[in-house]
């Protein structure tokens, strides 16, 4: 569906006959992430935050800063809304106010760590310069180091890991206070490299969730696990350990050492 923006007419029979003003408006995001498209909605920002434009911007520089067509907005304090790389087309239609893009959605498995769904909020005045930083809602769990401690030279065999009580959904523009409201019971495993025998593995293996920024886990909102599986001695062996709190876009390590088959030691941080 093609881009579009809300001309001086649209906005006159909307708003009334209004003065307008140029505004130009950019995204910036840290890290390498491929950004394909960048939703962007302007509210504007009195008691009842109405939807004055929305835009499609399919496009990125080499620079890594996405820039929007010079904006024609009606004078005022504007709230610019952006979301990066949505799976389909939003509902404009559901969109019109700012609480109802306050609870749009994302689903873990629409996800995507190498084109990650990203937002960001910024107010600004109508005539200013406006800049949005793109922040993506996955968190990422880094296994950067791996020890076998078992003695008689016995391997680590098939080593993977995997995530489990990843948090269903979450809502695209939040920052804080994200809590599962669904729960997927495991990510897929990702294997290591190579069998662990006597010297130390560094895989780098990389595994993502959403967020859950809850403190202590309980039986309504257990806290996300990390799990690594391997055999020793042809017995499947598992060892877990809950992961701290996993705010937004956050990156968490860790390092793991089997010490038998039902003994382990680990570091997060």
């Amino acid at each position: 569906m093609p881009a579009f923006t809300v001309s001086c007419n649209m906005l006159e029979e909307l708003f009334g006959e209004l003065e307008t003003e140029k505004s130009a408006v950019s995204f910036y995001r840290s890290g390498d992430s491929r950004i394909d498209s960048v939703d962007l909605f302007i509210y504007r920002d009195e008691a009842v935050k109405t939807l004055e434009l929305h835009k499609r911007i399919p496009y990125l520089d080499s620079a890594g800063r996405i820039y929007a067509d010079t904006l024609l907005l009606s004078k005022g304090s504007k709230v610019a809304v952006a979301a990066a790389n949505l799976y389909r087309y939003p509902d404009i239609d559901r969109l019109n106010s700012y609480e109802s893009v306050e609870l749009l959605s994302m689903n873990y498995e629409n996800d995507n760590p190498e084109r990650p769904v990203m937002s960001g909020i910024s107010v600004f005045t109508a005539g200013e310069r406006c800049e949005v930083e793109l922040r993506p809602l996955l968190c990422t769990i880094v296994l950067s180091e791996v020890s076998n401690n078992l003695t008689g030279y016995t391997c680590l065999e098939n080593p993977r890991c995997y995530l489990e009580n990843v948090s269903e959904s979450a809502e695209i523009f939040r920052e804080t206070g994200f809590r599962p409201s669904g729960l997927i019971d495991r990510t897929e495993k990702v294997s290591l490299p190579c069998d662990v025998g006597l010297l130390t593995q560094y895989p780098d293996s990389h595994l993502h969730c959403y967020p859950n920024d809850s403190q202590e886990g309980t039986v309504g909102t257990p806290r996300t696990c990390f799990t690594f599986e391997c055999e020793i001695k042809g017995e499947t062996c598992t060892f877990s350990t809950e992961l701290p709190s996993l705010t937004r876009a956050s990156t968490h390590t860790v390092e793991l050492a089997v010490n038998s088959k039902k003994d382990f030691r680990y570091k997060v941080y």
